[in-house]
């Protein structure tokens, strides 16, 4: 005898498919992963060429940031990544800021660094906090940087930055372009 519901259909059948569709409806299968992304262990040696843009600036002294750039600019500069894939700071601040690198995590496609600088036009500090990912031969980075200079002109600014490899680095220091 053949279990049926009340309108006569085969109830066995019921209980088979339907665990299957709820468990084919709940799978753990992870969304597909950009191979380039999580196959690169670093960045690859060579020169790069950033473009940046400033998304966010703001006066943090109520007086004019001491910067040329404004909401909106963009700036491209030329830097090199080491052998180690650790970028060099000038890729990620201005150009003529003479930085140190307090901490820095290149693995796994993310990019973090946290940078203090010195600025030759301005006596103090700026800082700069760089949160990214990579692949072997390109990157994207927010850059937080904020300032604390001895007289008036500290800001906070934000940028977006991409970077690309274009080929064997020829200079150790960054050079505007």
């Amino acid at each position: 005898m053949v279990a049926t519901d009340i309108r006569g259909r085969n109830a066995i059948r019921q209980l088979i498919i339907v665990p299957l569709l709820l468990l084919a409806a709940c799978s753990d299968d992870a969304p597909p992963v950009d191979k380039r992304a999580s196959e690169a262990k670093q960045l690859k040696a060579g020169e790069y060429e950033v473009t940046a843009k400033v998304t966010s600036l703001a006066s943090t002294d109520k007086s004019t940031p001491a910067t040329k750039l404004k909401i909106g600019d963009s700036t491209r500069t030329k830097g090199c990544v080491g052998e180690d894939g650790t970028p060099a700071p000038a890729l990620f601040v201005d150009v003529g800021d003479v930085c140190k690198v307090n901490s820095s995590y290149t693995s796994g496609a993310i990019l973090n660094l946290q940078l203090t600088c010195t600025r030759k036009s301005n006596p103090g500090y700026v800082t700069s906090a760089v949160d990214g990912s990579f692949t072997a031969d390109a990157f994207k980075a927010t850059v937080t940087t904020g300032t604390s200079f001895y007289g008036n002109g500290d800001y906070q600014m934000v940028r977006e930055l991409t970077g690309k490899r274009v080929g064997v680095c020829t200079a150790p220091a960054a050079k505007a372009g």
